[in-house]
């Protein structure tokens, strides 16, 4: 579990207005999306907030009288003629973020007089995540001038899902700007193909200024490893465990004042199913990988020894401009006090965890549930079986003999869990599946 404390982006303050722009992933496109797939988590989270803006400012939960939003298609998408190479290469990264920080200024030139301050929060998949990177590198390098030539303050915010910069890696500029305030990254722990590798970052520029020592330091770059593969990050399956991404994002977003707060649906009722919080988790986590991973004898995701290829970019931060952005977040938590929201607590749902103290013969304890069913662990001969207790009927699973010795093996303590993949139950010893060895 972790805790942050999350700026108010859009908060209706006068002379500042808000832009979000949003990149999406590889072959996703939230206006040609096929009937197999959802929108991505991108797609859902931009038109969260259009959804406000068109409402207009009597009706809409949030001030959107100086808010906009810009939606760009991922690389390789069916309109490209170019798709094949563009989806292996992504050359259009290159392409949609200049063409981002053109329509940026464009739109900053029909601004009243009165704007003094620009908010830029960018929203990213994948591809898309890279995308958003270089694209606020772009725009702060130069300065943001209004109709009238004035310079305008520029801050940018992120909410990011898994950066791959496939292709293009050795060509953009990945690492977060110095006038980055705050971002938002989730990371998939249960990736390994080749061509998907990791871009992360390190922020010792803010983190070791000397206000980094006070209580309730508010983190500028937040990094979470969530369970799953790459594709689950984006939240376009039908079904599976990424709409818990989505919903934690959706959170995020209206924390930071860009979409309502989140309503308690009754899932319950059969109109609801597909309601934030709803969607079920019965298919699970998926293996991203295909025919040519296979061949390529790319290890399981899920395995205890997968690997994925990860990149660190520094953050470059000056000492004078760390210290400004601390007391500025510290301003923000003044004037939004955390019991109102500003402390997002992120917490996955614990519904099929156990754990075991190890030993020759193992006993699984299982861990409280967190949504209104909860396991009980029944000895059968040598062997052990779960039954978890719904609300409509139990499930009952034989707890493999491969996973006890995994338990078995492990000096002390063993965390357990039992969830889908791709539909069909499998265990995870101490964050790896033992039959995927």
């Amino acid at each position: 579990m972790s805790s942050f404390i999350l700026p108010r982006v859009n908060n209706g303050e006068s002379g500042v207005y808000t832009l979000v722009v949003a990149f999406d992933g590889t072959n996703n496109d939230l206006f040609n999306t096929p009937d197999s797939e959802n929108a991505t988590v991108v797609g859902r989270l931009y038109q969260d907030v259009v959804d406000e803006i068109r409402k207009g400012s009597e009706k809409a939960s949030i001030p959107v009288d100086a808010l906009s939003a810009i939606y760009y298609r991922g690389p390789g998408c069916p309109s490209w003629v170019a798709c094949p190479f563009d989806s292996a290469i992504g050359w259009s990264t290159w392409l949609s973020a200049r063409r981002a920080v053109a329509d940026v200024e464009s739109k900053i030139t029909n601004l009243d007089s009165g704007v003094r301050e620009i908010r830029v929060v960018v929203i990213g998949f994948s591809r898309g995540a890279a995308t958003s990177r270089y694209f606020l590198n772009l725009l702060a390098s130069k300065p943001l001038v209004n109709v009238w030539g004035e310079a305008l303050t520029v801050r940018s915010y992120a909410l990011l899902f898994d950066t791959v910069a496939t292709g293009m890696a050795n060509y953009l500029d990945l690492a977060l700007p110095a006038n980055l305030e705050f971002a938002y990254h989730f990371v998939a722990q249960n990736e390994t193909r080749k061509f998907f590798g990791l871009v992360v970052d390190a922020d010792d520029g803010y983190e070791n200024n000397p206000l980094a020592k006070l209580f309730y330091f508010p983190q500028r770059i937040v990094t979470i490893e969530v369970p799953g593969a790459h594709s689950d990050l984006g939240d376009s399956y039908k079904k599976g465990a990424g709409m818990a991404v989505t919903q934690y994002a959706r959170m995020a977003m209206a924390r930071m004042g860009l979409r309502p707060n989140l309503k308690n649906y009754n899932c319950a009722l059969p109109e609801n199913s597909e309601q934030p919080g709803c969607r079920v988790l019965d298919e699970g986590l998926h293996d991203s990988r295909g025919t040519i991973d296979l061949l390529l004898k790319v290890p399981s995701p899920y395995g205890c020894f997968n690997y994925r290829e990860k990149t660190v970019r520094p953050s470059q931060m000056s000492l004078d401009d760390a210290m400004s952005l601390t007391l500025r977040r510290y301003d923000g938590i003044g004037n939004f006090p955390l019991d109102n929201g500003n402390l997002l607590r992120f917490q996955w749902l614990e519904n099929y965890r156990f754990i075991s103290l190890g030993g020759p013969h193992p006993v699984l304890y299982p861990r409280i549930s967190d949504i209104g069913f909860n396991a009980v662990v029944v000895p059968v001969g040598e062997r052990l079986k779960v039954v978890l207790r719904g609300v409509n009927n139990d499930q009952v699973y034989t707890v493999p003999e491969r996973v006890l010795q995994r338990v078995r093996e492990t000096s002390g303590r063993s965390e357990l869990e039992l969830n889908l993949i791709k539909g069909e139950p499998r265990w995870i010893v101490n964050g790896c599946m033992p039959d995927e060895d």
